[in-house]
C-alpha cells in the first residue's frame, strides 16, 4: 500500500509585472509498496493521473542510466496545468509536482490528483 508522507504546497509570488512567468507549484510525495516495481508505480501513476484529468501525456520514459526510475509528464485535459510524476524503485519513493500560471488552476488540479490518490 502506498502512503503519502509529505504534502508540500508552494506558491511563488512576485510583483504583478512578473507574475505571468512564474508558476504556482504544488508537490506531493510518498513511499512505494515494499515489493512495488517501477513499472507498477508507472501503472498506478498513469491511472491516477487519468482519473484526475491529466490525459494529455507529453512524455514518459524510463531512466537512461537507471532502469529503476521513470518519469511521466502530462497536461490537464481542461485546465492549463502540467504534472510531472516520478517513480524511483531503488529509493522506494514516488513524487509529483503540478504547476500552472494561475493559482486556482494549479490548486484545483492538485485537489483532483489528491482525490484520485489510491483509486
Amino acid at each position: 500500500m502506498r502512503k503519502s508522507f509529505v504534502t508540500l504546497l508552494a506558491a511563488f509570488t512576485l510583483p504583478t509585472a512578473v507574475n505571468a512567468s512564474v508558476p504556482y507549484v504544488y508537490l506531493n510525495a510518498g513511499t512505494m509498496g515494499e515489493n512495488e516495481s517501477v513499472n507498477e508505480c508507472v501503472e498506478i501513476a498513469t491511472r491516477e493521473m487519468k482519473i484526475a484529468g491529466f490525459t494529455k501525456i507529453i512524455d514518459s520514459y524510463i531512466g537512461e542510466n537507471n532502469k529503476k526510475e521513470a518519469t511521466i509528464i502530462a497536461d490537464h485535459s481542461s485546465r492549463p496545468a502540467t504534472i510531472t510524476y516520478r517513480c524511483a524503485e531503488d529509493m522506494k519513493v514516488w513524487a509529483f509536482g503540478i504547476s500552472a500560471i494561475d493559482n486556482d488552476d494549479a490548486y484545483n488540479s492538485y485537489k483532483d490528483m489528491s482525490n484520485a490518490f489510491g483509486k
